[in-house]
């Protein structure tokens, strides 16, 4: 049986790869991804998932408008940092960081996500 584009990933086959660009991975997309697994248990997968790059990060979260950690109009998202006494924006702590955040948010969206 030939698949067409319209069957490649469906539910009927699941074991078709799905590929996640990170060069679509938009802050404010992100951000929202975040906040709907804040304060339920998939966050501590998300903390495990990120922590595989950056062991120190105790804490993560989003913010808006109002911060000093993003410029106006924008969201972002900062970590709490083990020995740090400020939040830092999430970049600043370099590009896996945001790439496992990424996938670990992606895989939850879709209950595809296993824990050790």
């Amino acid at each position: 049986m030939r698949l067409g584009r319209t069957q490649l990933g469906s539910r009927n086959h699941p074991s078709v790869p799905r590929f996640v660009a990170t060069s679509g991975l938009s802050p404010k997309g992100v951000a929202f991804g975040l906040d709907q697994f804040k304060l339920r248990a998939e966050e501590k997968l998300i903390l495990d998932a990120i922590r595989i790059v950056e062991p120190r990060i105790k804490a993560i979260a989003t913010v808006g408008e109002a911060s000093r950690h993003v410029g106006e109009g924008s969201r972002g998202i900062i970590v709490g940092l083990e020995d740090a006494d400020e939040p830092v924006p999430i970049g600043s702590l370099g590009d896996g960081v945001w790439r496992l955040l990424g996938l670990a948010l992606h895989f939850l969206a879709r209950g595809q996500f296993f824990s050790r």
